[in-house]
C-alpha cells in the first residue's frame, strides 16, 4: 500500500501546477497596464490618434515597444528578460480573441494574425531605427517620421506628431527610471 500523502502537500502541489511561472504573471500584469495606458484620453485628443480599430492596435504596439525596450536593458541573464516571450505571447493571443469578439471567422483568424505579427515587427523596426537615431544624435525627425507613418498612417497631423513624439520620449525616459520590478508588477510611470 502506498504511503498517503498529507493533504496539505497535496494542495501545494496542486497550487503549483495551477501557477503560471513569475514570467507569466508579470507578463500579464504588463500587459494589462500597458493597454490601460494606451487607452489614456490624451492619446486620442491631445496626440491625434484616431479612436478606431487601427489606432487602439498602433497605441498597444507602441507601448509594447516600449517596455520591451526597456526590459532588454536589464542584463541578459535577469530574470525579467525571460518575460519578453510571454509578453509578446499575451499580446498576441489578445489580439485573437478581440478578432473572433469582433466576429471574425476562425478560417480567418490564423491569417488576421499573422498580418498582426507582420505590422506589430514592422513597427517595431520602425521605432526601433528611429531611437536609435536619437540616440546618436539626429534629432526627432526620424521618430516623427515613424510616428506619422504608423500611428497616423501617412496622415500630415504635424502638431499632434510633434506631441506625440515628445509623448513617447518623455515615456521611454520614465519607464527607464522606473525600478524592473515595478514594471513587472504592471505600475507604470505616467509620462
Amino acid at each position: 500500500m502506498a504511503p498517503r500523502i498529507p493533504a496539505v502537500n497535496a494542495m501545494r502541489r496542486l497550487k503549483k501546477l495551477f501557477t503560471p511561472p513569475p514570467s507569466e504573471a508579470a507578463a500579464h500584469s504588463l500587459y494589462t497596464a500597458l493597454v490601460t495606458m494606451s487607452r489614456r484620453p490624451a492619446l486620442y485628443t491631445d496626440g491625434g490618434v484616431a479612436d478606431t480599430v487601427d489606432g487602439r492596435f498602433d497605441l498597444i504596439v507602441l507601448h509594447l515597444y516600449l517596455a520591451i525596450e526597456r526590459l532588454r536593458r536589464e542584463p541578459e541573464d535577469a530574470p525579467a528578460r525571460q518575460v519578453e516571450t510571454p509578453l509578446l505571447e499575451v499580446f498576441f493571443a489578445d489580439m485573437n480573441q478581440a478578432l473572433r469578439q469582433m466576429g471574425v471567422g476562425d478560417l480567418s483568424v490564423g491569417r488576421r494574425v499573422h498580418d498582426m505579427a507582420g505590422a506589430f515587427f514592422g513597427r517595431v523596426q520602425a521605432y526601433e531605427a528611429a531611437l536609435a537615431t536619437h540616440d546618436g544624435g539626429g534629432g526627432t525627425e526620424p521618430l516623427a517620421d515613424a510616428v506619422r507613418r504608423n500611428l497616423y498612417r501617412g496622415d500630415a497631423r504635424a502638431d499632434a506628431g510633434r506631441w506625440m513624439t515628445t509623448y513617447i520620449l518623455s515615456l521611454r525616459a520614465a519607464l527607464a527610471a522606473v525600478p524592473v520590478e515595478d514594471l513587472l508588477a504592471g505600475r507604470l510611470p505616467q509620462a
